[in-house]
C-alpha cells in the first residue's frame, strides 16, 4: 500500500507542483495518474521512488515512511511504466517488437 500524507512539493525557483495531496494506492490495485501537462504526475512518480523529496509530508509504503529507507532498496522494490520510453528509439523498439529482419 502506497499513501501519500499531506504532501506539498515545492521547487526551488517556488512553483508549488503538489499542494496537501492525501491518496491511498491498495495493495492489488491499478493506479493510473492522468492529466494536463504540468499538473504533477511525474512529480508525483519521483516522490515514491524518492528521486525528490516532499518539502511537507511522508509517503507511505507497506507502513514504512520512505524517508528511512535507503534509496536504492527502495527502488529495487518498486516498478512503474513511464509515458516516454527512453532506452530505445521508437523505431528501433517497434522494430524489435515485430521481429524485423532488418533491424540492428
Amino acid at each position: 500500500m502506497i499513501i501519500f500524507e499531506h504532501i506539498q512539493k515545492q521547487y526551488s525557483d517556488g512553483f508549488i507542483a503538489l499542494k496537501d495531496i492525501n491518496l491511498t494506492c491498495g495493495n492489488g490495485e491499478i493506479t493510473v495518474l492522468i492529466g494536463p501537462s504540468g499538473c504533477g504526475k511525474t512529480t508525483t512518480m519521483k516522490l515514491i521512488n524518492r528521486l525528490i523529496n516532499p518539502t511537507k509530508g511522508k509517503v507511505i509504503i507497506d507502513g514504512e515512511d520512505i524517508s528511512t529507507i535507503n534509496q536504492i532498496e527502495l527502488r529495487r522494490r518498486i516498478g512503474y511504466v513511464i509515458q516516454h520510453i527512453g532506452l530505445f528509439p521508437p523505431h528501433g523498439y517497434c522494430n524489435k517488437c515485430s521481429g524485423s529482419s532488418t533491424a540492428t
